[in-house]
């Protein structure tokens, strides 16, 4: 089980809704879950906004996937923190997904592979090709005493391209998007 940060927008009580909500995905190796609101101004930002913002776990190197040896990290966020959503918070179908770093590859990878899940994407120098020898994907494994196999296999298995935003750009087409580095 992973821990989920809820910001309530203002005006939200039990049985409103159906609110639209912000996924904030974390970057890697943040100590804490919600570093979107302890190390960012998430919550001060965010509070004049009619939207429910949730800022789920996804591990300190979980590229937000489901492993083939390990966490579950797209169906916790996808299936299990939405139907949280819906079911208690009054979260409605209108959703838009950030994320920095790690969490923009998670962005525009759940973006892509999940086709009208969400209306807009948005990564903050994020890892948008992890098929480029430079992105750091199995260094920050290593790292963190990862094995990349038992992330997405081998590198000619066919789940590296299934996540690598750049080649996801297809499913991408017609969703506002916003991409920066720096």
């Amino acid at each position: 089980e992973g821990m989920v940060r809820v910001l309530l927008p203002g005006g939200w009580r039990p049985g409103s809704g159906p609110w639209p909500v912000l996924y904030l995905l974390n970057g890697c190796c943040q100590p804490e879950y919600d570093a979107w609101t302890t190390r960012g101004e998430a919550a001060r930002l965010t509070s004049a906004y009619p939207v429910i913002v949730v800022i789920p776990e996804g591990g300190q190197v979980g590229f937000y996937s489901d492993w083939r040896e390990g966490p579950a990290w797209e169906t916790f966020h996808l299936t299990e923190v939405r139907h949280v959503l819906e079911r208690d918070y009054g979260a409605g179908d209108r959703r838009a997904v950030a994320g920095l770093s790690m969490g923009g590859l998670g962005a525009m990878s759940y973006a892509a592979r999940h086709p009208g899940m969400f209306r807009a994407a948005a990564s903050f120098s994020g890892v948008l090709n992890t098929l480029d020898g430079n992105n750091g994907v199995d260094w920050l494994l290593n790292e963190y005493g990862e094995d990349s196999a038992d992330l997405w296999g081998d590198h000619r298995d066919p789940a590296w391209t299934a996540h690598n935003p750049a080649d996801l750009t297809a499913g991408l087409r017609g969703l506002p998007l916003f991409v920066s580095c720096g």
